[in-house]
């Protein structure tokens, strides 16, 4: 019988703190975005707090050179398809077993890592009680 995984659960100060520090390594980098886009549904919270991290333009499609920012990269699969608009990438959290790593993230979980199985939840993912 396969065993349910463990569930890991990012805060609203654990994902603000992450971007807050990957925004200052950004602009510390030199490397200049254009805009950021959020990979629905995942990153659209984050292209929102990143827009205002950076005071750049929210978008509402990649375009070249934009910040693109996703909730979590586990296998990588999703940022390969974005790859082409010679984008920086950033995840929250980011296994390192991924085909494709993001440029920054907030929490890279390695393959030894507890964490390695669990299933990230994200403060706006959390269920309403409505």
């Amino acid at each position: 019988m396969k065993q349910t995984p463990r569930v890991v659960h990012r805060t609203w100060e654990d994902v603000v703190l992450s971007a807050g520090t990957a925004a200052k390594e950004l602009v510390k980098s030199g490397r200049m975005v254009n805009g950021v886009y959020g990979i629905p549904r995942g990153g659209a919270c984050l292209a929102v707090l990143f827009s205002h991290l950076l005071k750049i333009e929210f978008l509402d499609a990649p375009r070249p050179g934009c910040l693109i920012v996703d909730d979590i990269c586990d296998t990588g699969n999703t940022l390969i398809a974005y790859q082409k608009y010679n984008p920086v990438i950033y995840t929250d959290v980011s296994k390192a077993t991924a085909r494709m790593q993001p440029d920054l993230c907030g929490l890279l979980i390695s393959e030894t890592d507890k964490d390695s199985d669990a299933w990230f939840e994200f403060p706006w993912e959390l269920a309403s009680p409505v």
